[in-house]
């Protein structure tokens, strides 16, 4: 009989997954994807674990973030800050350069409401 190898990794690699029983709540585990790994741990309990990036494969540790990151629901394939796609706004320079204009050409209303040029004195 062959005996099972034993994970000689130090760190797991994690993929959220749902090993509750049909018609039962969901129960939410992090499972290593390592080779001859059969590491679980609860999703609640994987706070401030520290386990390899899913995108580059450095070390990070579970926090705060990675656990609330989709609608307070732990993150699938948890992965690190810096490999985190973060979307700019979509005219961020246009908005730049119009606020720029506005302050080079800035006039001053006077309190009546109406410029110099239109006011009948």
């Amino acid at each position: 009989m062959s005996k099972l190898k034993k994970a000689n990794h130090p760190y797991h690699r994690f993929k959220k997954i749902n090993i509750g029983a049909f018609n039962k709540p969901p129960y939410w585990v992090y499972k290593c994807t390592k080779p001859n790994c059969s590491y679980y741990i609860r999703c609640e309990l994987a706070t401030d674990q520290v386990c390899e990036c899913n995108r580059c494969g450095k070390l990070m540790l579970i926090g705060k973030q990675v656990m609330t990151q989709n609608s307070s629901k732990p993150m699938t394939l948890p992965h690190c800050e810096d490999c985190t796609k973060r979307r700019k706004a979509p005219n961020a320079e246009k908005v730049d350069a119009i606020t720029e204009f506005l302050e080079r050409n800035k006039t001053e209303v006077p309190v009546d409401g109406l410029p110099p040029v239109l006011r009948k004195d």
